[in-house]
């Protein structure tokens, strides 16, 4: 059970059961739209353009279960190029990669993958430096243009017309073969030996996406362009880098947690006990006159001369007194304590009142009793 808190009050708590309130309401929404949302869409995987993890429309998760059902081997890479991670037999797929760069190292194991016969296949703008890292002069390769047709004509045997979205075209280039030419003879896709393997350039990414691999002879075209090798699709440069928990997440649940995360901290600090003394959670009242008179003349009892300071006291007694029984200024003490009885005052109290060398605190006693029943 939690403690209750010393630094709210009630108005406090009320406004901080609200807010709890809300949030639960807010976390069961969330819940309840994302499991619908998967009923109603399938299963449904977010991620960056290019990735084969990406089930959404610019993903390249159904070309890797089209490579798969064919019977070829699909891996996905998460981490840096090594030897022994790229072998020449396999065929290297870079999706979307954006300007990715590369260690040296890393350029050092590339141009070893694909002199030994290893093939790339690059779909999208050039990633500054992949080229170059081959030992490549980029003045004899194309350049990638943003624009470019909607359909193309491909060269390979048994594929034909590919639909495209106008996303990139190849300008120029020495000594490379065109794969795609669209109507208007722009080339979009081109192949070049590298020492005993070859590179693939495709300017558009389409017919290799989700979107539009069903479309045409996109499809086909994939499969040519394997050549009926394993396949490794390079998700290090999609950000996936191992198995950790957040990246096993998906990507709206990852976002979710860190707010929640941060309320935590944030309702850990509220509701935590402040630098100072904590605030009063009620209004302490005055204590009662007896009990307070009676500790201040155990205060000035304790003060050295006692009777010029309990001479006041005594009387604020004597006034009272007379005035409630009608006495004259010259009353007796007889009749002062006749009048003290009738008005509940012990005899103990007013005797202390009447002398001067009485006890202090039955004097303050006197006092208080005849001041509340006044």
């Amino acid at each position: 059970m939690i403690p209750r808190s010393t630094t709210i009050g009630d108005e406090g708590r009320r406004l901080r059961r609200i807010l709890v309130g809300l949030a639960i309401v807010v976390l069961v929404a969330n819940l309840a739209t994302f499991v619908v949302g998967r009923f109603i869409e399938g299963e449904r995987v977010p991620g960056p353009p290019g990735s084969s993890y990406v089930t959404t429309a610019l993903g390249t998760a159904a070309v890797a279960e089209l490579f798969a059902s064919e019977g070829l081997e699909v891996t996905r890479l998460r981490a840096p190029y090594t030897s022994d991670r790229l072998d020449p037999n396999d065929v290297l797929v870079l999706v979307e990669v954006g300007f990715a760069s590369l260690t040296d190292t890393e350029s050092s194991v590339l141009a070893d993958f694909v002199d030994l016969g290893g093939r790339i296949i690059l779909a999208g703008p050039d990633p500054g430096g992949l080229f170059a890292a081959m030992g490549r002069d980029l003045d004899d390769l194309p350049s990638w243009a943003a624009d470019g047709p909607s359909s193309a004509v491909s060269s390979l045997v048994g594929v034909d017309q590919v639909p495209l979205e106008g996303r990139g075209q190849l300008k120029g280039g020495v000594d490379v073969s065109a794969i795609l030419v669209g109507d208007q003879g722009e080339v979009v896709a081109v192949d070049w030996g590298e020492g005993d393997g070859d590179v693939i350039w495709l300017a558009d990414p389409t017919p290799l996406l989700n979107q539009g691999l069903a479309n045409g002879d996109s499809a086909g075209l994939a499969m040519s362009l394997a050549g009926g090798r394993d396949l490794v699709f390079d998700e290090y440069r999609h950000g996936f880098g191992g198995e950790t928990f957040w990246q096993l997440l998906p990507q709206n649940w990852a976002g979710t947690l860190l707010l929640l995360g941060v309320a935590i901290l944030a309702g850990l600090i509220a509701y935590s006990r402040r630098l100072g003394p904590p605030e009063e959670t009620g209004r302490h009242l005055q204590p009662e006159r007896g009990a307070y008179v009676e500790s201040v003349a155990a205060i000035l009892g304790k003060t050295g001369p006692v009777r010029e300071s309990i001479e006041p006291v005594r009387l604020r007694v004597r006034r009272l007194l007379i005035q409630r029984a009608g006495l004259g200024p010259d009353a007796t003490d007889d009749e002062l304590r006749v009048a003290a009885g009738n008005a509940g005052v012990t005899p103990e109290e007013i005797g202390a009142a009447l002398d001067p060398l009485g006890d202090p605190v039955n004097a303050g006693k006197a006092l208080a009793r005849l001041s509340m029943r006044r």
